[in-house]
C-alpha cells in the first residue's frame, strides 16, 4: 500500500528457491569459517567441514582440534544469526549417519535405518496403478545405493522393464523373485572405502550386447612416508598368468580399496554397437561419471578388448563418436592393460551368465583383505561394518583427513 514494498525478514516455508538460498547461506558461513586463523591451522592438520543444506559435518583428527573447531563454528554461527537445535546435533562421534549413509574411519555404507524400510517394502500388485507406483518408488530408493550393490542393473532389469510406459502391468513369479533378490542385496550392501586425493586408480570393465559396467579400486598407503616414496617407484603393470594383479606395491604397506560398482543396461542404439565400441563405452561411462573421484590421479584400465589399447595410443579416429571418446581419454593419465575375459572377475557388470559366481569371491576377498589391513572389521554377511575397539589410525590417515567425527 502507498507504494511501499514488503519483504520477508526470514525465509518462509514453501518457497521454491528456499533450498538453494539456504545452501548458499551455509556455504558463506563455512567460507567465513575457513578464513579464520585458527581454522586455517586446523585445515593444515587435516580438518574438514562440509554442509548439505542444514546438515553440517565437521571432522578433525584429534579431540583437541575438534573442540577448537566447534568453538570457531559456534562463533561464526552467532555472528551470522544462525541458530542450532541441540536435539538434532551430535558431537564427538567416531561414526555418524550423514545423508543416508553410515560413515566411519575410512569406510561408508548404506545406513541401517534407511535400509530397513526397503526391507519392509511391499508391492500392491492387485491394483496396477498402486503396484506401478510401489515399484517405481522402490527402484528409485534402491538406485540411491546402487554404487554399493553388486550387479544392481542385472537384478533390477525385470522391474525396470515393468515400469516402462509401453509395458503392460504384470506381476508373476519372475517379478517377485527380482523384487525379493533386490531387497536381499540392499540388506547386504557392500561397504566401500573412502577415496583419497592421491593414489593410483584401477578400473576393471567388461561389456556385451546386453550391458556393461566397471569397478573402481584405489591403491592406498598405510603410512604417509610410503606414499611419498612411491610416486615414481611403484605401479600396476597388468595381470599375471594366474589372473592375479601384477604390481610392484608392497603387500604389507599398501592396500587395494574398492571404491564402487557402476553398470548400465544398453538401450536399443547402444545394443547395436560393435563389441569394441561397447567396451569403450563401458569405460567411458565410468570414467566420465566419476571424474571428480578420479581427480588428477593416474588410472590403470584393465579390459578384455585388446584393441582398446591401440585406440588410446593411436591417432584420432574418423568417426565423430569415437573421436569424442578419444579426446576425453587423451586428457587423463591413462594406461590400458589387456585382461583375458575368463579372468575378468572384478568388474561389476551384467555381461556374463555366471557373473555372480565369478565376481563374488574375488571382490569380497579384495574388500576383506583391504579393510582388514586398515584395521577395520569387515563382516560381509552384515549390512554395515564398525571399527574395532581401540582402533588406532596411522599418521597417513590423519594427514589426509580420512577420519570423520
Amino acid at each position: 500500500p502507498q507504494g511501499r514494498v514488503f519483504k520477508w525478514k526470514v525465509m518462509p516455508f514453501g518457497v521454491a528457491n528456499a533450498p538453494a538460498l539456504f545452501q548458499e547461506l551455509m556455504n558463506k558461513i563455512l567460507s567465513i569459517l575457513r578464513r579464520r586463523p585458527k581454522v586455517q591451522e586446523l585445515i593444515s592438520r587435516g580438518a574438514q567441514m562440509e554442509a548439505h543444506i542444514d546438515d553440517v559435518c565437521l571432522g578433525t583428527n584429534t579431540q583437541e582440534d575438534h573442540l577448537i573447531l566447534l568453538g570457531e563454528f559456534f562463533a561464526v554461527c552467532q555472528e551470522n544469526h544462525t541458530r542450532l537445535k541441540l536435539e538434532k546435533c551430535e558431537f564427538m562421534q567416531e561414526t555418524m549417519q550423514y545423508l543416508g549413509f553410515d560413515v566411519g574411519y575410512g569406510w561408508w555404507t548404506p545406513a541401517a535405518s534407511k535400509a530397513k524400510p526397503l526391507m519392509d517394502a511391499k508391492v500392491r500388485h492387485e491394483d496396477p496403478k498402486k503396484g506401478l507406483h510401489d515399484v517405481r518408488s522402490f527402484i528409485g530408493a534402491c538406485n540411491f545405493y546402487r554404487r554399493h550393490i553388486k550387479n544392481f542393473t542385472y537384478t533390477s532389469a525385470v522391474l525396470t522393464d515393468l515400469i516402462k510406459k509401453s509395458t503392460t502391468w504384470r506381476w508373476g513369479p519372475q517379478e517377485q523373485q527380482a523384487f525379493d533378490e533386490l531387497k536381499d542385496k540392499v540388506a547386504n550392501a557392500k561397504c566401500l572405502g573412502v577415496p583419497r586425493a592421491q593414489g593410483e586408480i584401477i578400473l576393471v570393465t567388461d561389456a556385451s550386447n546386453v550391458g556393461g559396467g566397471g569397478t573402481l579400486f584405489q591403491w592406498q598407503a598405510l603410512e604417509k612416508e610410503e606414499f611419498d616414496s612411491a610416486i615414481s617407484q611403484w605401479g600396476t603393470e597388468g595381470l599375471n598368468r594366474d589372473g592375479t594383479l601384477k604390481h610392484s606395491y608392497p603387500d604389507d604397506k599398501w592396500v587395494l580399496v574398492p571404491l564402487g560398482h557402476w553398470n548400465w543396461k544398453w538401450n536399443q542404439a547402444r545394443g547395436n554397437y560393435s563389441t569394441y565400441e561397447q567396451e569403450l563405452l563401458a569405460g567411458m561411462l565410468v570414467l566420465s561419471s566419476q571424474a571428480r573421484l578420479l581427480g588428477s590421479n593416474p588410472v590403470v584400465w584393465l579390459c578384455d578388448q585388446e584393441p582398446v589399447r591401440s585406440f588410446q595410443k593411436g591417432p584420432p579416429p574418423e568417426k565423430a563418436k569415437l573421436r569424442r571418446w578419444w579426446t576425453y581419454l587423451s586428457q587423463l593419465r591413462l594406461t590400458v592393460h589387456h585382461i583375458q575375459g575368463v579372468k575378468n572377475e572384478c568388474a561389476d557388470y551384467i555381461s556374463r551368465n555366471n557373473f555372480d559366481a565369478l565376481i563374488g569371491a574375488r571382490s569380497e576377498a579384495l574388500a576383506k583383505e583391504a579393510f582388514s589391513r586398515m584395521d577395520v572389521h569387515l563382516d560381509l554377511n552384515m549390512t554395515m561394518i564398525r571399527p574395532l575397539d581401540g582402533l588406532q589410525q596411522s599418521e597417513y590417515l590423519q594427514e589426509f583427513g580420512d577420519i570423520y567425527r
